[in-house]
Parts: structure tokens; sequence; C-alpha cells
């Protein structure tokens, strides 16, 4: 690979999509996935999965040559992926990139890893809830635990539409999903303690927000009910366990050695989990369920936590020689590239993510044959297994 040619890292969801140039502490560019934010136009991921093509390659040259300004055909293209995303829908990706974009270079990763990048880390269980769907997905040594990944249908959609419901109580009915984005997003919080939060008079919690039209609109426990939805499913008739739960549940079906490891490093990830007190309330509700210690990783800036991971693994010296050329895909097509880039994470995030956090430029490892050869046929039968599953709940 030419070394200096740069790179685009892009990490779309359900809701918005962030892009920019790698080596950069965050993305440039932050806006609606269906490009302009119109409520007539369909979103072209829905619940995290590319459904609508024609408009995710229009959502792409929006991105090269509407924001970035740049010729795709001059640069590298990095995307990121949700965990249960199809084998078809990984080979359609890659083909548009070289076939429609005609990039130079290409690389598809998961999420949740990136996510972990993002903190310095090689290990740890990340909570991910964006718009249309909560990720939990435990991640050991820089690659997935497919039989332990949990997708819930629960996320920051089903939180605004309950808080449109209860704002309601107010007096005045908001029709503008945008505006109730926007209260939720400045003024909801998550409560330590939700039942004594409930016996606070209103004057205590009570905090004004104005619409547009001037008018002052006083919104008091409709601030924490909102959220409290994640911890609380029942409470609008879901049968379905809190976050907190699950979390908790999903470490159990990891191996044991691990767990105190996984409980030690619980990395937040997502826009719905920048409520206030959500990190607290998590780690209070967890130590409840287990004696072993319970971190929290809760970054300011975890909503972009995906794309700097992306950043980060694009900017190390041992990734250079991982990115799909144009050449290789004209070899061999999209369908064989997959496995490549499954398990080219495994082979230098364990190596070189911590070096790249604090500042000490990577050194080459020898690996011992043994040590290598037992990760690779455990990474092959995680890979085996993430298949089956997918394949099962297509």
């Amino acid at each position: 690979m030419n070394q200096f040619t740069p790179s685009i890292i892009i990490d779309a969801g359900t809701l918005n999509c962030k892009a920019g140039l790698a080596n950069y502490e965050g993305p440039k560019f932050i806006f609606p996935t269906n490009q302009n934010g119109t409520p007539n136009q369909k979103f072209p991921i829905q619940d995290g999965v590319i459904k609508l093509w024609d408009q995710y390659e229009n959502l792409l040259h929006h991105i090269f040559y509407d924001k970035l300004t740049i010729n795709s055909k001059e640069y590298a293209c990095f995307i990121t992926e949700v965990p249960n995303n199809t084998k078809i829908n990984k080979e359609l990706i890659i083909q548009m990139i070289f076939e429609k974009l005609e990039s130079k270079l290409f690389y598809l990763q998961q999420q949740s890893p990136l996510t972990i990048i993002s903190q310095g880390k090689q290990t740890g269980m990340v909570l991910d809830s964006g718009e249309g769907l909560t990720y939990i997905v435990p991640i050991f040594e820089g690659y997935q635990i497919p039989h332990a990944i949990k997708t819930i249908n629960f996320a920051g959609r089903s939180c605004t539409n309950w808080f449109t419901k209860i704002l309601n109580e107010t007096g005045i009915r908001l029709e503008d999903q945008n505006i109730v984005q926007d209260i939720k997003q400045k003024l909801s919080y998550i409560a330590l303690n939700y039942f004594k939060e409930l016996q606070k008079q209103d004057k205590d919690i009570s905090q004004p927000y104005q619409l547009p039209d001037g008018t002052i609109l006083n919104v008091s426990n409709q601030r924490f009910r909102c959220p409290e939805i994640l911890f609380q499913p029942h409470l609008l008739g879901y049968d379905i366990q809190g976050v907190h739960q699950q979390t908790y549940q999903q470490i159990l079906y990891c191996d044991q050695e691990i767990r105190h490891l996984l409980f030690q490093n619980i990395t937040l990830s997502g826009g719905n989990t920048m409520f206030q007190g959500f990190g607290e309330r998590l780690k209070t509700e967890i130590s409840l369920m287990t004696n072993e210690q319970v971190s929290i990783n809760a970054s300011h800036n975890r909503q972009y936590g995906v794309w700097i991971g992306g950043s980060i693994l694009t900017s190390l010296d041992s990734f250079k020689e991982q990115w799909i050329t144009q050449q290789e895909y004209n070899d061999v097509g999209p369908q064989n590239q997959i496995f490549n880039i499954q398990f080219y994470l495994l082979q230098f995030t364990q190596r070189n993510v911590n070096r790249h956090k604090s500042n000490i430029m990577p050194k080459d490892i020898m690996i011992n044959d043994f040590i290598f050869i037992h990760k690779f046929l455990i990474h092959i039968y995680y890979l085996y297994i993430q298949e089956q599953v997918i394949v099962k709940n297509t």
C-alpha cells in the first residue's frame, strides 16, 4: 500500500452519519443519514442495517463530494458495520466501494471492537445504544465473542416515542419529533434511584425549555422518566430485562476466566448512552448482582467512540498492509475478502493499541508459534459460530 494514501472513516448509523479524515480526534461532519434531514426522505440504514442500497450509495457520494469535497478515487475508505451484519451485505458494501466509488483501498470493521480500541484497550464489554438498536458485545483480545452478543430492539427511538407521550402531561402536545429529540438530549437524565427521584417536588427538578414559537415548556419528572425505560422496559409493557440485567447476563455467557475482565471494562458507546447519570446507574445496578469489581468507561465523546476507534486503527503502522486494494478485489472478488477482513484485527490489535494510546512506537514482536496457532483456531471457531448465528437470524 502507498503509505501516503489518506483514509476516510465513515460510521453511518440509523439516525446520524459521522465522517472525516483519519488521524483526527473526532469526525469532521455529523449529519442525518438521510442527508438533508427531511421527514419524507427514508433512511437508507434501518436498525443499523443497510436496507435502501441506492440511497446508501447516494449517501457515500454525498460524504465524499459534497461534505468532504474530495475525489473518492484518491482515498482509502474505512467503513464500520453492526455486529449482526450479514455476509451478503458485507459483499455488497465492498462491491459498491470498488465498483461505484472506485476507491483505492477499503476496509470494513465491526463497530464494537473499535469502541474498545478508542479506549486504548483490547478486552471489554461494549454496551452500544443508538437510535434503532442496543448491542451488548463482549470483546476478547480484539475480537467479538459471537455467542454472547445480544441485540435489543429498544434504544433511542423508543425513548423519544415514550418522551413524546409523557410530555403531553404538560398540557402542550408536541408533534415535531426533532423538537422532542432536542428536549430529550438537553434535559433528560438517569435517576440513580428512580423511586426516590419520583418523590421529589416539581420545583426541585423542573427545567424550562423554550419552543420555537416562544412558548415556555416546563419539563418536570418527565426528564428522568423518559430514559428510565432502558432500565425498566416493563414501564412500557415490554417483557424484557433492563440493559443492566442483560449486560450482566451476557458476561455470564462468556468463559469464566475472562468474566472479571469484562466486569472491569464495561464501555459505553452510542448517543443513547449520553444521558447524565447513565454510567453511575449502570455500575450501581450491576454491582448489586455480582461480587466482581465493576468499572464503567463512559468517555465524554462516546457517541463518536466507534469513529475514533477507526481513526486510531488506521493510523497504526501495522495496519498499512491490511487494506484491501483494488487489484486484490479484481483478482478474487468481494466474497473472498470477508475472512481476511475479520482475521486481520486479531493479528495486530493486541500488539499495538496500548502502545499507540500511550504514544510509544509499536515494535516488532515475535509471537510464540503455539500461542498464535491456538488463538488462530479459537478465532476460526468464533467466526464459524458467528456465521451460524447470522444464518439463523436471517
